[in-house]
C-alpha cells in the first residue's frame, strides 16, 4: 500500500495542469489499489524466495505502466470539464457512497445473498441435474 500511496502522490507532483492533477484524482477515486497489494501479496506466496525482490519489482512498474495507461484513457477520452463533473459528483454524499459500493462490489462483498457468480453455479448444477 505504501508504494501505491507514494506512486500517486509522485504522479500527482509531476503532472502538468490542473487537468493532469484531477485525472489522477479520478484515478485514485476509481482504483482499488488494495487490490493490487492483494494481488502482489497472493502471487508472491507462489514465488521462491531467492526471486521475491525481482518479483516485485516487475510487478510494482507493471502497476506503474497501468496507471499511465488510465491516465492517458481518461485525458483522452473525457473533456477537462466532464472529468470536473464527475469528481463533483464523487465528492457528494452519493459520490462517495456509490465508491463505498463499488469497493465491495469489486472486493465481491456484495450485501447480496448470492453473487452473478455464485448465481451461474448454481444454474450450472440445476441444469446438469435435469439430465
Amino acid at each position: 500500500m505504501r508504494f501505491f500511496i507514494i506512486f500517486i502522490f509522485g504522479l500527482s507532483l509531476s503532472s502538468c495542469g490542473q487537468e493532469k492533477s484531477n485525472v489522477q484524482r479520478l484515478i485514485d477515486l476509481t482504483t482499488d489499489t488494495e487490490r493490487f497489494e492483494i494481488m502482489k501479496d497472493i502471487m508472491l506466496s507462489d514465488v521462491m524466495e531467492i526471486e521475491k525482490d525481482s518479483f516485485i519489482e516487475k510487478y510494482e512498474a507493471v502497476v506503474r505502466e497501468y496507471y499511465k495507461d488510465l491516465e492517458l484513457y481518461y485525458s483522452s477520452n473525457y473533456t477537462e470539464e466532464e472529468i470536473d463533473e464527475i469528481l463533483e459528483f464523487y465528492d457528494s454524499p452519493s459520490g462517495r457512497k456509490l465508491s463505498r459500493d463499488q469497493k465491495y462490489f469489486l472486493q465481491g462483498k456484495l450485501p447480496i445473498e448470492l453473487t452473478l457468480q455464485q448465481r451461474i453455479k448454481n444454474l450450472k448444477k440445476q441444469i446438469q441435474n435435469e439430465k
